[in-house]
């Protein structure tokens, strides 16, 4: 079951003044190691926002872990702004 890819964004058309807001300034909506470079360092997010959420799933599910690991959500988030995650094969052998 999919959950999140890690983007949110609501779509408002003329007239629909009175929905919540979902997300406030300087506040992040997402599960951390599913980000995208662009939306940890506050960039326009679109299409492949989802694009590279898909692909940090299938990192995943194909090397067990997550394609960036730290001690907490800001640390696993931060983390692809410094660089390419490892490469599959040096987290499993195997691949």
């Amino acid at each position: 079951k999919v959950a999140d890819f890690g983007i949110a964004k609501a779509a408002r058309t003329s007239g629909e003044d009175d929905l919540p807001d979902l997300t406030a300034i300087g506040r992040m909506v997402g599960t951390a190691k599913y980000l995208a470079p662009e939306q940890v360092s506050g960039g326009e997010i679109d299409a492949r926002t989802d694009v590279y959420a898909v692909g940090a799933v299938l990192y995943e599910m194909l090397c067990g872990r997550a394609p960036f690991t730290g001690d907490n959500d800001l640390a696993v988030a931060t983390a692809r702004l410094h660089g390419p995650p490892e490469r599959p094969r040096t987290v499993l052998r195997t691949v």
